[in-house]
């Protein structure tokens, strides 16, 4: 067995953190509220002003220059993630061995594997005696499950007859949507695919939603410390603090039996 003495957690997300060169841009983030959402929503009205049919292109940019702001190193993984599953999906209906969706699948899962648990297999193999693996920290990219498995989700429809052909804008669109990426959530292509050519701010009480929706970010903040979660709350439970569980939008199950809910 290796002598080495095991890596700290402190340590191990210290090394994690050397690859990072900014925090990811939160969506109650100063420069998400006052930078890029100002931006990205006057260069889309401009693109629908002058050239419409730039308004998708520009999006995906936009897209691609959200992700990049944490670690642009791990853009090209992003990138390359889009347009090797775009080809796959391009000769998946012409396949005729059977064998791309398994390897098309299999790959995906292994780039999510290794860089989720790469060091961890070597850890454990470390503990085998007579190995001596070199330890390996790899940086996790933000969003990488999310962007995944919205590529698994997609080639499966597309094998199974239920998923058309998407050009590589509109594909790249679907995996790398800003609002979307980094903490999902997990939609499949039939559920947001149509709303890429709508035009929600063309709606007659399109005013009171964007207002509504530009409150909800301070209104959440001001508000979270002094409502449990769901888990917080089922964690309580049992005791004098489940009388706040009626601040929770549902519920747990367990709590409806303990007697003080609600109450």
């Amino acid at each position: 067995m290796s002598g080495r003495a095991p890596v700290s957690p402190d340590r191990q997300r210290s090394r994690i953190a050397k690859g990072i060169v900014r925090a990811a841009m939160l969506f109650n983030s100063f420069v998400f509220l006052l930078a890029f959402l100002p931006a990205a929503l006057l260069l889309h009205a401009a693109a629908e002003r002058y050239r419409p049919q730039a308004r998708l292109p520009l999006l995906v940019g936009l897209s691609f220059v959200f992700y990049a702001w944490w670690d642009w190193r791990f853009l090209p993984l992003l990138l390359a993630s889009i347009g090797v599953n775009w080809l796959v999906a391009r000769a998946l209906p012409r396949d005729r061995t059977g064998w791309l969706f398994p390897v098309a699948l299999a790959g995906n899962l292994a780039v999510l594997g290794a860089f989720k648990y790469l060091g961890f297999l070597t850890d454990l193999a470390d503990m085998i005696p007579g190995i001596d693996l070199p330890r390996i920290d790899l940086a996790l990219p933000l969003g990488i499950s999310f962007f995944t498995f919205h590529h698994i989700m997609y080639l499966t429809d597309l094998r199974a007859g239920r998923a058309p052909g998407f050009g590589l804008t509109r594909y790249a669109l679907y995996i790398a949507f800003f609002p979307q990426v980094l903490a999902g959530p997990l939609v499949r292509w039939s559920e947001i695919m149509h709303q890429f050519e709508e035009r929600p701010y063309a709606r007659p009480d399109a005013a009171e939603r964007i207002g509504r929706r530009s409150a909800s970010p301070s209104r959440s903040i001001s508000t979270f410390p002094a409502t449990p979660t769901w888990r917080s709350a089922s964690r309580c439970c049992s005791g004098s603090c489940c009388r706040r569980i009626s601040t929770c939008p549902t519920a747990p199950p367990r709590c409806a039996t303990s007697g003080g809910a609600g109450t």
